[in-house]
């Protein structure tokens, strides 16, 4: 449950510093790719801390909970609309421009 969670979080938020480091002493510019993803999952690392307090628990709660449930569920119906006019527009401009489209 909760110890397998922050393990991966705090196991992934460790072996990406680790990796940024790495990238910056070669001089690899996709440092701040990495580092970017990096704080993504230290923010998230952070916000299971934050959980077990009063003032904040019920708001990170809540916002896992949206993030989850609410807008998983719109980001499939929304690549199913997007599939499906994407298709429609390389069926539409296929060989013929935007002649295709007059």
């Amino acid at each position: 449950g909760a110890a397998f969670l922050e393990n991966c979080l705090s196991c992934s938020f460790c072996c990406g510093i680790i990796i940024v480091n790495i990238l910056h002493l070669l001089d690899i510019q996709a440092q701040t790719i990495v580092l970017a993803l990096v704080s993504i999952i230290g923010w998230g690392y952070m916000l299971f801390f934050v959980m077990a307090f009063q003032l904040t628990g019920p708001f990170v709660f809540m916002i896992s909970e949206m993030l989850f449930h609410d807008v998983l569920r719109f980001c499939i119906i929304y690549m199913v609309f997007l599939a499906g006019f994407s298709q429609a527009f390389f069926v539409l401009f296929n060989n013929n421009g935007f002649g295709g489209f007059l």
